[in-house]
């Protein structure tokens, strides 16, 4: 196979930046499935269509319907792309639904995929409303980076994570045919390719909303610390006790971002200076649910002397005493008239 030309090996490692910055990132829009129109869905039909889906277990909507609950100015789906565990099942009950209101539909298999499009007339033309497709086997790993996300779940529909569409689009237009050529199918590379820059698009632009939202927080955070710089001042030597050099130096938080940079694909919480170095996290930090104690007890304003002359005192209350354990008296045998005792039963038995 060829090697790639200098154009495709910068496409190539530009999708891969992408996708390894982005792929653990989710979306701060999330509009439910009942508010994206889809195109060849009639209105009429529409709200039975997603109820009948939503009532399915094994299920996810994915594509261009999915993608339009993730983003405000999404283009309108012409269809509603579905893979669920029984398509021909799905398609017949689909087309049903559609009949019911009147509404001129078929069925299109495709044996090679296992898949079924339901399509309506439509301006006296046919066109596809439903493109659905087997469950099993659209989860797994990709060729080009990562492996596919498990669908996030907006009143009872499963819906597609916008992470888990680049990863697919990513996938599809680096991907080499036989031939050595980069791209996706003829047919498909200028869809494809569009979807994966405009999938890209929402994810950052909800990671500088949460980058801003967080820096907002920052200065939240210091405008409170300087109330509380201002109350040390008053106390007798808290003047002295104000920190002079900042707790993570300029030249150290530009080592810190230059790495992060670096490895699109590290997670920025678990990267940490070790040594002067910026380095992965190895441990993780353990969460609990237990309730934190005062390190004063019950009565933080006494003094740490008296707390523990106390705190000694009920341990020594709290030791439980020793019962003496009773010894048994024995009972002596009472020689009861018209009974032979037992001393007698011996002598005969001599």
């Amino acid at each position: 196979m060829k090697a790639l030309t200098k154009p495709k090996k910068k496409r190539k490692q530009a999708a891969s930046t992408i996708v390894k910055t982005l792929h653990g990132e989710t979306t701060v829009v999330a509009k439910p499935l009942s508010k994206v129109d889809i195109k060849n869905i009639p209105n009429v039909a529409e709200p039975a269509i997603k109820n009948w889906i939503g009532k399915q277990k094994q299920h996810e909507v994915y594509g261009s319907g999915a993608m339009a609950t993730h983003s405000i100015h999404a283009r309108r789906p012409a269809d509603l792309d579905l893979v669920i565990s029984n398509p021909r099942g799905a398609a017949t009950a689909l087309s049903n639904i559609l009949r019911k209101h009147e509404i001129k539909t078929k069925i299109v298999g495709n044996p090679e995929w296992g898949s079924y499009v339901v399509q309506i007339c439509k301006n006296g033309e046919w066109v596809d409303a439903l493109d659905i497709h087997p469950i099993k086997g659209h989860r797994g790993r990709y060729e080009f980076y990562g492996s596919s996300k498990a669908p996030l779940n907006k009143r009872g529909i499963n819906i597609q994570r916008a992470s888990d569409q680049l990863l697919r689009k990513a996938n599809s237009i680096t991907q080499r045919n036989k031939e050595g050529r980069m791209g996706a199918a003829p047919h498909r590379e200028l869809k494809d390719t569009q979807d994966f820059i405009q999938t890209a698009e929402v994810l950052v632009a909800s990671m500088e909303a949460k980058t801003k939202a967080e820096q907002a927080k920052v200065k939240k955070v210091r405008e409170a610390i300087k109330v509380w710089e201002a109350h040390l001042r008053t106390l007798e030597g808290g003047k002295k006790k104000i920190a002079k050099e900042k707790a993570i130096s300029k030249t150290r938080v530009a080592k810190f971002v230059r790495e992060a940079v670096k490895k699109p694909a590290m997670n920025i919480d678990d990267l940490i200076f070790e040594n002067g170095e910026v380095t992965e996290r190895k441990l993780s930090i353990s969460k609990t649910k237990k309730k934190a104690k005062s390190p004063y007890a019950k009565q933080p304003h006494k003094k740490k002397g008296a707390f523990k002359a106390k705190a000694k005192a009920k341990v020594k209350a709290k030791v439980p005493k020793v019962k003496k354990s009773k010894k048994r008296k024995k009972k002596k045998l009472v020689d009861v008239p018209g009974i032979i005792s037992f001393d007698e039963v011996m002598k005969m038995l001599r």
